[in-house]
């Protein structure tokens, strides 16, 4: 009896802290928007949200790994992403919701890679009286363009 209670505790507290990080936003609420350029060190085309790992030469001369947070990835393939939409070594210019915590994170609301015209363009929402960020209701899927064609060499 004492172990069936002990393991259903354990599969609720489980159950709610999956819950409560999958899509909790908190992270980049009331924080400023900012641009950032730099050199893309990784992307990862995962649920419940593709991130790009993005290498940006900061005031202090020194390289700082940021990581970006995109939609999911199902509304990215809508908007014709794919595992090989950034390679390492693209240079982007990225703009988004800075985190609150983790100061060299954001949640990506546009992305240009100016080396082929690549725009990706996410309805970054409002910014309320009260400061805070808030994700669009009323459009889902934002304003997008297509990515453009990979280069085949």
């Amino acid at each position: 009896m004492k172990t069936s209670a002990i393991a259903l505790a354990l599969c609720v507290a489980g159950t709610a802290s999956v819950a409560s990080a999958h899509h909790s936003l908190s992270e980049f609420r009331g924080t400023d928007t900012v641009t950032i350029q730099g050199t893309v060190k990784q992307f990862r085309f995962v649920n419940p949200h593709a991130t790009v790992t993005l290498d940006v030469a900061g005031e202090d001369a020194q390289v700082h790994e940021w990581t970006l947070v995109m939609d999911d990835r199902w509304e990215l393939v809508e908007s014709g992403f794919s595992r090989m939409t950034f390679k390492p070594g693209d240079e982007l210019v990225v703009t988004g919701a800075r985190g609150r915590i983790d100061r060299e994170s954001m949640y990506v609301s546009r992305i240009e890679r100016p080396s082929d015209g690549f725009v990706y363009d996410e309805d970054e929402g409002e910014v309320d009286d009260d400061g805070d960020f808030d994700a669009p209701d009323d459009e889902p899927f934002g304003e997008r363009r297509r990515p453009a064609p990979a280069s085949v060499d």
